[in-house]
């Protein structure tokens, strides 16, 4: 009885070990180890592989291998023990050819004289394909935050970097060793840590912060201007750190300051613009009567007290101008000048309230040049005052005024030729050699009251004169600044005379102009000369009276026209006008833009001559003698 039950049970254990192997979802097999035949196969084995269990048991364990996995599999196998358990992936191929991942447990056991193998199979290969992915996009992570253009910083919540890409070591100049023993308030502004840990806090309620603008300090001292945008790293539902993700904006920082300061010199322009139209209007009124009582040859006190008086007016006529071409530029005006006074007075206005005196060499031979007296006025006064403000306690400013001839070996950017040299020494600290370059650039100083605006002004218009700015400075014995202006080729050397005669003229003149203070000066002062004047408060005013004029065989021999009419017609479009009427019209054109570039260029628009405002009676009669001598000859 007792022996049937145990027959039994061992009966029912081979029914449940049956059941097991051949209904488990996992595929398993068993293969004679020493002929490699599958012995038999479960169920799930027969659907994953594609096989009947006919074709399996007629089938070898390489048969489900690709080819070129076999050699190893070989040698795995050659090496296998008795009760061996081993575990590990493989790669198994399909009915239908398809390779795949497979992880095998697999264990050795002995029947008889047959060696045999029990394997257990689970397909990997899904799983291997999102760890692949997983590698790859890890990669593809890390490939990104090494080689990003922009600087990485991944700071743990006590602000200690815990890890830098390659752009935020080259930024900061430390390396990645250095910078992974730092945190973020040793690189930034004190000032600057506040408001780095109230973004924290935003991080950690809201999980990101707009950018900022801060500041953060490289390994030699310097400071940057950084660009921020951060994001939270968030573990297990708690924000455990952020990526700071950085990009220098310091040259953004010096473009957009730069543009600001043209935007601001635009508006100062146009400002300057009609500041200066309007007040040398008044200073025409004002420099042309004082000019007329000069005419009147009054006692020398009053006439030296006029002179003072023109003097005034006329420097303030350069500071307007000074104020125009600073912001406009502005191409010179260019006249035949004889620049002793010009220099003297320059000198004189400079360095008035100054703790420094000037000490000048003028030669009376000196040659007349080719220049924009205004725009000359200007450099001259930006050379005295920067030699004044190099010499803190006040001393000596030598301006040394001398004809030179410069060969083609001169070593100066001119041609060959005769110039006049007009030098500006101070006997201040110096300036060193690597900053010559740099000392002509906008904006560049090295005085703490400078702006750096002065030189860069004055090598522009120099520059536009066609000549040259020279430097000469060694540290400790002061700076001598020297500027070449082309000798004119024609003109008589100064002559150093108490009162100009002004000669008398004959001759029909019609003076357009909006303003009538204007009118009525040049009215006075051409009358006082000896011209018939007639006056018109616009260009199309000026084309009627002209065409009455010429009807009546009493046509004008000059037209003066203010070029610029507010809500009229200015003096181009009035000189095309009464070239309807009549082409050998001869037109002198007048502004209070001086730097307009019809003033520099009027031979171009059909001009025969030019005048800017304010002028003197001098000025006004030498450009209509100018305009009615080709006419008349």
């Amino acid at each position: 009885m007792e022996q049937n039950q145990t027959e039994q049970f061992f009966a029912a254990r081979q029914d449940i070990f049956r059941s097991l192997f051949y209904d488990i979802p996992l595929p398993m097999w068993v293969y004679d180890l020493d002929t490699l035949a599958f012995l038999d196969v479960n169920h799930a084995a027969m659907r994953f592989y594609g096989y009947s269990r006919e074709e399996f048991l007629s089938m070898t364990i390489k048969d489900i291998r690709p080819p070129e996995d076999i050699p190893l599999m070989m040698k795995n196998i050659a090496r296998l023990g008795q009760g061996v358990s081993l575990s590990g992936t493989l790669r198994h191929r399909k009915k239908d050819g398809t390779v795949i991942d497979v992880e095998i447990i697999s264990h050795g056991s002995t029947f008889g004289q047959r060696r045999v193998r029990f394997v257990i199979a689970n397909d990997i290969t899904a799983r291997r394909r999102a760890e692949e992915e997983l590698r790859q996009s890890e990669e593809r992570y890390r490939d990104l935050f090494e080689n990003a253009n922009d600087a990485i910083f991944i700071v743990d919540a006590d602000l200690h970097y815990v890890d830098v890409n390659k752009k935020a070591v080259a930024l900061l100049g430390y390396s990645k060793e250095e910078l992974l023993a730092m945190k973020i308030p040793d690189v930034i502004p004190s000032e600057q840590l506040t408001r780095s840990l109230v973004e924290f806090e935003k991080l950690r309620s809201g999980g990101s912060y707009e950018k900022f603008v801060g500041k953060i300090r490289t390994k030699d001292g310097r400071w940057l201007d950084v660009e921020v945008n951060s994001s939270a790293i968030v573990s297990d539902g708690k924000v455990t750190g952020s990526r700071d993700i950085l990009r220098d904006i310091t040259d953004r920082k010096k473009l957009e300051e730069k543009l600001l300061r043209s935007q601001k010199l635009e508006s100062l322009s146009a400002l300057a613009g009609g500041l200066a139209h309007d007040f040398n209007n008044l200073l025409t009124a004002i420099l042309g009567n004082i000019s007329l009582a000069k005419f009147d040859r009054p006692d020398n006190t009053i006439y030296s007290r006029l002179e003072e008086a023109e003097k005034a007016t006329l420097r303030a006529q350069h500071l307007t101008q000074q104020l125009l071409t600073f912001a406009r530029g502005g191409t010179p005006v260019m006249k035949t000048l004889s620049i002793h006074e010009l220099v003297k007075d320059t000198v004189a206005f400079a360095l008035r309230g100054s703790r420094s005196m000037s000490e000048l060499s003028i030669p009376d031979d000196l040659k007349p040049v080719e220049a924009d007296d205004s725009q000359l006025t200007q450099v001259i006064n930006n050379l005295i005052t920067n030699a004044d403000q190099a010499m803190s306690e006040g001393g000596t400013v030598r301006v040394t005024c001398e004809n030179v001839a410069l060969a083609g070996d001169s070593g100066l950017p001119l041609p060959s030729g005769d110039y006049v040299k007009i030098s500006v020494t101070d006997g201040g600290a110096g300036i060193p050699r690597d900053q010559f370059e740099k000392i002509f650039d906008p904006y560049f100083t090295t005085k703490q009251k400078g702006r750096g605006l002065g030189l860069a002004t004055s090598y522009s218009i120099i520059k536009r004169h066609g000549g040259h700015i020279a430097i000469e400075s060694e540290p400790g014995t002061g700076t001598t600044f020297s500027v070449y202006l082309r000798a004119a080729g024609k003109g008589a050397p100064w002559k150093n005379a108490d009162r100009v005669i002004v000669p008398r003229g004959s001759g029909r003149i019609l003076v357009m102009d909006d303003e009538e203070i204007i009118r009525d000066v040049a009215d006075g002062i051409l009358s006082r000369l000896g011209y018939e004047v007639e006056c018109a408060g616009d260009g199309a005013h000026a084309v009627e009276v002209y065409a009455q004029a010429k009807k009546k065989g009493r046509p004008f021999d000059v037209v003066i026209v203010d070029l610029t009419v507010p809500g009229g017609m200015g003096g181009k479009e009035t000189l095309k006008k009464l070239r309807e009427i009549d082409l050998r019209v001869t037109a002198i054109v007048s502004s209070g833009y001086p730097d307009d570039p019809i003033m520099a260029e009027y031979g171009k628009y059909g001009f025969r001559g030019v005048v800017c405002k304010p002028y003197t009676l001098e000025e006004l009669s030498d450009a209509v003698q100018r305009a009615i001598k080709p006419k008349s000859g």
